[in-house]
């Protein structure tokens, strides 16, 4: 195949000029983050008590003493309440607050870096480039500017998406029990983490079921270099092992002030309609398992009760309004253009047409290896049955939450594991078709994509004037 000009400049710069951009890129990157971060920090989220800011404060004063992340007041986990206790603390709480965000800011920082070194090793420069930029305007950088858990809970949970996929290409036994631990502190962080390991357990069943009818992938065997479903049932073990080591301190301090290990008030909110109605009396009324047992079973907030006391028509207009709710704020969170000298409200307000470009992209790529009979494994089918699964269910949880939780924090859990994945499968894709005219539109649309980011840095960096009172 003969090299283009796309090619040589993206694709196979020699290894010292490569390692020299990519760290000239991801420096500049990180003083923008910190710029910008400072300005949003002075500027923005001012008021302690906006949104779960100032339980997450409470909840960390109160664990300033455990060894290990394990209080919940069955709203928050303890992860970053721990964290910041023990990094942030102050006893001024308006600095302990500032002190908060900064350690969010430099976490989301060191995260992102960190990523960018794993990544460059395995994908180009422009696409680690982009993956940075849109992982770090998109989804890290609004939510690392507040006392939440959002920054770890996107680090870990981005984690054990990474370390699930690989599981379905190639499974050493070690893999499983740093999926199960990745897992675990996402829980920690925050509770929603079980959706992802069930889309994971029906992928690895898929690939399972695979195997057993690909007579090729039976005679390789299994050893380490190879998938077998012998050590993926031995792997699930661990995955539970890795997490139980890290979850085990919570549930059991759950179930000693609760009276459950799962106990948390998300998973009865969603059966209400009104939070200020319904969901916070019930906090205030209901903090222990045996007064909600306490409760006739048709009191219970359920799936049972709730289908019980609502139409059909009502279940599933909750359920389509809410997912058209979060769809239309994940891919567009600002219709319209923006006027020139208005303070800026989203860092990426167009984060969901670089989404949809790269996935239009996949998906052409995909068409053509079709055509040209390209052998897909069974490790690709289950790795698209996990994205695809874990996109699908989120995105009917948090569209059925909706009217519990109308912020778009839920949704942008998705953004970096979506843009990862796609931007992984695009290059597989790249590579495994190697024809020219293949590379030169997709280090085309790299390259479009980076101009139009680095555009939209500028435009910050020029007038960094950003709403005041509004969540990013």
């Amino acid at each position: 195949m003969k090299q283009t000009t796309l090619g040589i400049l993206f694709y196979r710069l020699p290894q010292r000029l490569r390692w020299a951009f990519f760290l000239s890129v991801l420096v500049g990157f990180i003083g923008v983050w910190f710029h910008l971060g400072t300005i949003l920090i002075s500027t923005t989220n001012l008021d302690r008590r906006a949104s779960d800011q100032k339980a997450n404060m409470d909840l960390a004063a109160d664990c300033r003493s455990d060894w290990f992340p394990m209080r919940t007041n069955a709203v928050s986990n303890p992860l970053w309440p721990w964290m910041a206790a023990k990094l942030a603390w102050h006893d001024d709480e308006a600095l302990f607050f500032l002190k908060g965000k900064w350690l969010n800011l430099s976490v989301g920082a060191a995260a992102l870096a960190a990523g960018a070194l794993v990544a460059i090793r395995w994908l180009p420069i422009l696409p680690v480039v982009n993956l940075l930029l849109l992982t770090g305007l998109g989804s890290l950088l609004p939510r690392a500017v507040y006392f939440q858990p959002e920054p770890l809970y996107y680090i870990s949970f981005t984690t054990a998406c990474v370390l699930g996929t690989m599981l379905l290409f190639r499974n050493p036994l070690l893999h499983y029990t740093l999926f199960g631990i990745a897992a675990g502190f996402a829980y920690l962080a925050k509770s929603g983490i079980d959706p992802l390991l069930l889309a994971w357990f029906g992928a690895g069943c898929w690939r399972v079921f695979r195997w057993a009818l690909d007579k090729d992938e039976r005679a390789k065997g299994w050893g380490n270099g190879v998938w077998a479903p012998q050590r993926h049932l031995t792997g699930i073990v661990l995955v539970a092992a890795g997490f139980g080591v890290v979850a085990t301190p919570r549930l059991i301090w759950a179930n000693a002030r609760f009276g459950d290990p799962f106990f948390n008030m998300p998973k009865y909110w969603m059966w209400h309609d009104d939070y200020a109605a319904q969901s916070v009396p019930f906090l205030i009324n209901f903090s222990h398992k045996s007064k909600i047992s306490a409760l006739p079973s048709d009191e219970v907030p359920s799936l049972r009760n709730y289908i019980r006391t609502h139409t059909p028509r009502q279940v599933l207009d909750r359920l389509s309004d809410g997912v058209a709710a979060k769809l239309s704020r994940f891919f567009l969170p600002e219709s319209g253009k923006r006027k020139k000298n208005r303070p800026w409200r989203y860092l990426l307000q167009n984060r969901g047409h670089y989404l949809v470009a790269l996935f239009f992209a996949l998906s052409l790529l995909y068409i053509v290896a079709r055509f040209r009979d390209l052998k897909f494994t069974p490790g690709d089918s289950a790795a698209g049955i996990f994205t695809a699964a874990v996109f699908g269910i989120y995105v009917l949880a948090f569209g059925w939450y909706d009217p519990i939780g109308r912020g778009d924090r839920f949704m942008m859990t998705l953004y970096a594991p979506l843009v990862l994945a796609i931007c992984v499968g695009i290059d597989s894709l790249r590579k495994r078709l190697a024809l020219r005219t293949i590379e030169l539109s997709v280090n085309l649309l790299h390259l479009v994509i980076f101009a139009f980011l680095t555009w939209n840095i500028i435009g910050l960096l020029a007038r960094p004037v950003f709403i005041p009172d509004q969540p990013l």
